[in-house]
């Protein structure tokens, strides 16, 4: 593999390893590595093309790109319930733009917004109140000082389906606002590389007033450092550090730090990897109506492996151990295993089977709770047309909890079809 080769597929497990998320979560930012000059430029102009084909319309410059949708998913428990499971059939029309505006040769706008509805056949209470505006809808803008590259960017997801939080449990709608603005600068050094930036992410319940008490808004500041060992090693520095606060008093605001190391290496052609260690602290406020005086403080990682077992199949396995904030409690201390296979056995159809076994406990808060959380998923995937592809997905969670009725068996079996006009 060649050195370029080789660095472009060491930032990429960065990437993976050590991106942040944006919801109920504690603050954990996107600490990217650096790329910038001409060369740099031009690899991110290549990835960020549409990802469903051509763009339809030129306005000068700009490129814009329509995509459309139909979703129909069986779904034998919609409400998370141990004893009154309720099936039904939910039909989710979609509708996708994409903007790119390359202003020069290293600046430029990209920008994607996906919008859905969920319509329930048998239960039309759970019908979206809202257009639905799905996670990847986000807009980057890119440009340079002399050699530092600086991004804004802003994120944006208004969601409904409560299986993907969890924590819940008896529950059909989870209706929630996400947002993410951030400035982030990039200094690649040659055989060093420095980041950092800052990020401020919002919470908003749109469930009438049953989780407003989770409203809140996070910011924090990230950094990193690293330096290229080799063509295949890279490893480095990192740390970050954000403020959370509620709108109201039923939970508790918070101060959270982390200092760690990361690093990601080519072992073989066929074979990557890295891996991420860091000290996690958080102190919370106390007082808060949720009876929960616990801190955190210990060491959370990511690691993942990825094998190209042969020409027919590829693999890879991540292990992870995070904290998210509670809902109902301080935090949510996480370990999770995941596994995808994706075989190409079968003639013009893309397979990927999907396993993620979670492990997770409340802090000592009134309603703490002890959880497994495991999840299968199949999908597999055919090109129909030039621009149409079908999607068949069948995927099946268990939850077990120690509380009360808060068990749960859910089965869904989804097809997609989505075309790029």
């Amino acid at each position: 593999m060649s050195y370029q080769g080789a660095r472009h597929l060491c930032v990429t497990f960065v990437l993976f390893l050590v991106f942040g998320r944006v919801g109920i979560c504690m603050a954990q930012y996107d600490v990217r590595m650096s790329q910038t000059g001409s060369e740099a430029a031009a690899v991110r102009k290549e990835s960020k093309k549409f990802k469903r084909g051509s763009p339809n319309l030129r306005l000068g410059p700009v490129e814009i790109s329509f995509s459309g949708g139909l979703s129909q998913e069986y779904n034998d428990n919609i409400g998370l319930s141990q004893t009154r499971t309720e099936d039904d059939i939910i039909m989710t029309p979609s509708l996708g733009i994409g903007v790119a505006w390359p202003v020069t040769a290293l600046n430029g706008l990209n920008a994607s917004l996906g919008l859905g509805y969920a319509k329930y056949m048998n239960h039309p209470e759970f019908d979206s109140e809202t257009i639905l505006i799905q996670p990847d809808s986000a807009g980057e803008f890119d440009f340079y000082i002399k050699d530092i590259r600086f991004t804004v960017s802003s994120r944006m997801s208004l969601q409904q389906d409560p299986a993907t939080v969890a924590q819940l449990s008896n529950l059909a709608t989870f209706r929630r606002l996400t947002t993410a603005q951030g400035l982030n600068m990039e200094w690649d050094l040659n055989k060093l590389f420095v980041s950092g930036g800052y990020q401020r992410d919002t919470f908003q319940s749109l469930e009438n007033e049953r989780f407003t008490f989770l409203d809140h808004t996070s910011q924090g500041l990230n950094a990193m450092a690293g330096v290229r060992i080799s063509p295949t090693l890279n490893a480095g520095l990192l740390s970050s550090y954000s403020l959370t606060t509620y709108e109201e008093s039923t939970q508790n605001g918070s101060n959270g730090y982390s200092t760690g190391l990361f690093a990601s290496m080519v072992l073989t052609e066929y074979l990557s990897g890295g891996a991420m260690m860091s000290f996690q602290g958080s102190d919370f406020e106390r007082g808060g109506k949720i009876g929960d005086n616990t801190d955190f403080g210990s060491m959370v990682y990511s690691m993942s492996l990825s094998h190209k077992l042969n020409r027919w199949v590829d693999h890879s396995v991540g292990f992870r151990r995070f904290t998210t904030l509670g809902i109902g409690s301080n935090f949510t201390d996480i370990r999770e295993v995941t596994y995808d296979l994706r075989p190409d056995i079968l003639r013009d159809i893309k397979t990927t089977i999907s396993f993620g076994h979670q492990w997770s406990e409340d802090s000592q808060s009134l309603t703490a709770e002890k959880r497994t959380n495991y999840t299968l998923s199949t999908e597999l995937g055919y090109q129909l047309f030039e621009a149409t592809m079908v999607n068949l997905t069948y995927q099946r969670t268990e939850k077990t909890s120690d509380r009360l009725d808060s068990s749960y068996e859910q089965n869904r079996v989804t097809m997609a079809v989505s075309h790029q006009f």
